[in-house]
């Protein structure tokens, strides 16, 4: 995904996106892209014409909660789906795997070992 990041794939219809969009958009992924973020109107044309499948129907065991969240749709084949308001115009296609999250490494101590009174945190 790092190399088609920013890549853009045009609907084939105007303002209004497919499963043939967002087929075409993972195949400009290094990997398989598995998730896609859309705005509520995307979502209700999906769920309308019955191509999506809404989260009571889809398992447990097949996509546990803790990758559900508020914001978790429902599936598009094997492509999970969430919404997202600030999304007006586009879609974001991406691999969940990709995604990466940095922390900031911390080197905590006391101020004095034998009588602790302060906890000091540095950042690396």
């Amino acid at each position: 995904m790092k190399n088609c990041a920013g890549d853009t794939v045009k609907p084939k219809q105007k303002g209004q996106l497919s499963i043939d969009d967002i087929r075409e958009a993972q195949s400009h992924a290094e990997n398989y892209a598995d998730s896609v973020i859309m705005n509520h109107q995307q979502k209700a044309e999906f769920l309308k014409n019955g191509q999506i499948f809404e989260p009571i129907r889809i398992p447990l065991s097949f996509v546990p909660e803790e990758r559900r969240g508020y914001y978790y749709f429902g599936m598009i084949g094997a492509v999970n789906v969430y919404w997202a308001s600030f999304i007006k115009d586009f879609a974001l296609v991406f691999d969940r795997g990709e995604i990466i999250f940095a922390s900031t490494p911390l080197e905590i101590a006391f101020g004095d070992i034998n009588s602790p009174k302060q906890l000091i945190l540095h950042i690396v």
